[in-house]
């Protein structure tokens, strides 16, 4: 996938939906200006959004940007907020996404496990995206005698582990993609290398694209 945020809007178009993470935290202002931001995007096609973040600052600039259906909660310590406020401001939910959030909390797993419950709840499928961890340029990176990670990333993900993850907390992959990231915000240089890699390289094999997106459900029970 060329565009990781064109694909979510797809997806989420005329639908209700959650956006766990809705809060760019230390880049929420940039990102609005420039309307890169994924929950302006999301709400661009939407027919109701919620935005749920645990920077509850964050989420007070957010509403004064005019996106009131937000709240300050930690999913990964109760699904019962969100569901309530999911239910009263949108009477439900169809589609959870969850962009680029995994790899940033401490318990990634407790954050799966109520995300499912809230899906259950609704029966709603969700959309996860993380970085990955064979990204040709990681690996580049590593050759190079340096680490390309974010500060704050507490994990790396592979298609694997993130299937055996997900698989445990009683979700299951229906739709996977590799996806490039965003250049936005990079130099011409690196925009240009983004590019031919993703032409040659990555084209050849999608597994050493930077990011992962799946669909997701809950599983059946056995």
């Amino acid at each position: 996938m060329r565009n990781r945020a064109a694909l979510l809007q797809q997806e989420c178009a005329g639908k209700r939906v959650l956006d766990v993470g809705c809060v760019s935290s230390g880049l929420l202002e940039e990102h609005a200006g420039n309307g890169t931001l994924l929950h302006q995007r999301l709400a661009a096609t939407a027919a109701a959004i919620l935005g749920v973040d645990i920077d509850a600052p964050g989420v007070q600039r957010l509403r004064a940007m005019g996106f009131v259906n937000v709240i300050a909660a930690d999913l990964s310590e109760s699904s019962q907020p969100v569901i309530r406020a999911a239910r009263r401001l949108m009477d439900g939910c169809d589609v959870i996404v969850c962009g680029e959030v995994l790899e940033h909390v401490p318990n990634a797993g407790a954050l799966l496990t109520c995300l499912a419950e809230v899906a259950r709840t609704f029966g709603a499928y969700a959309m996860l995206t993380v970085p990955n961890a064979f990204s040709i340029r990681a690996m580049l990176g590593v050759l190079a005698g340096t680490e390309i990670v974010h500060p704050d990333h507490k994990y790396y993900f592979s298609w694997r582990t993130l299937n055996t993850l997900l698989e445990h907390c009683g979700l299951e992959i229906v739709e996977a993609h590799f996806y490039a990231a965003d250049p936005v915000a990079a130099s011409s240089a690196t925009r240009f290398l983004k590019a031919t890699l993703n032409r040659t390289v990555v084209a050849l094999r999608p597994q050493l694209a930077e990011g992962i997106i799946v669909k997701v459900r809950v599983a059946p029970i056995s």
